[in-house]
């Protein structure tokens, strides 16, 4: 028996929930007008993730060529196999040494989370879940936890609109400031920045230690944006060359920007 209605009535987070909980196998069908998203699951965990309105940039081989792990000559020579032999392309693209298989994993990984955090912002639409044995691609993807999932994606939805009024577009173009950031720093380092920033300063701490961009260390996802900004990438290239999602992209440069670290040079 299918479980179905709608969205209003019955939210995506329960969805999730019930089918996690019951630890139910099958394929959970999202619409809402010409948008439809499929989420499959086995044993409540989610294994799949695709939306049929996909853009072509955000096909899997796409995305290989937008982070720089594939050549687009190689995607034509690898579609036109697939083509012939009906193979699935990530299948051809590691036998035939065009990808690293780590890097074809990550990035069906990272393409399953992207699907997913942008349904949970749906109000309005139908759902459907079906039982059903189920078949994924499980050599690259690792099964996600429903409740893991339900966090990162409350995360977003809380921190999104902070993050916006910094980046609020994909061709926003930013620079480096010229002000260097510090390293990553021990515990220790972390909670002394902490008391210089909201207490009095030490008698050692000297005129280079003011400033947030002086005290507070960036994160490891900070330092890789900052490391890619160059004052010509706009975010939607950052976010393609960061493989960790638009999200994560965009925080780090609302991180950036808060430090003094980085500018926006273009605006939307």
């Amino acid at each position: 028996m299918a479980l179905e209605g709608r969205i209003k009535d019955f939210g995506i987070t329960d969805i999730f929930q019930l089918i996690g909980m019951q630890k139910k196998t099958g394929v959970l069908t999202l619409s809402r007008g010409e948008d439809v998203v499929t989420v499959t699951f086995d044993q409540g965990m989610v294994v799949a993730a695709d939306s049929y309105q996909k853009r072509r940039a955000e096909l899997l081989g796409q995305s290989l060529v937008a982070a720089e792990l594939l050549d687009p000559e190689d995607l034509a020579r690898a579609l036109a196999i697939q083509r012939e032999t009906g193979r699935k392309l990530g299948h051809i693209l590691v036998a035939e040494g065009m990808v690293q298989a780590e890097d074809l994993a990550a990035m069906v990984q990272l393409q399953v989370r992207e699907t997913l955090y942008g349904i949970f912002a749906w109000e309005e639409g139908e759902y459907r879940f079906d039982q059903a044995p189920v078949t994924y691609d499980r050599e690259n993807m690792i099964p996600l936890g429903c409740e893991s999932v339900l966090m990162e994606a409350m995360q977003i939805a809380d921190e999104w609109p902070m993050v916006r009024r910094v980046v609020p577009s994909p061709t926003m173009v930013f620079r480096r400031t010229g002000r260097g950031p510090v390293g990553a720093r021990s515990g220790d380092d972390l909670d002394a920045a902490v008391d210089r920033m909201f207490g009095e300063p030490s008698a050692e701490a000297g005129p280079a230690e003011a400033g947030l961009d002086r005290d507070f260390p960036l994160s490891p996802m900070e330092e890789k944006v900052y490391g890619l900004v160059d004052g010509a990438r706009s975010v939607r290239k950052l976010v393609a060359l960061s493989r960790a999602g638009e999200f994560e992209t965009c925080k780090a440069l609302y991180g950036g920007v808060t430090a003094g670290l980085i500018e926006a040079v273009t605006r939307p």
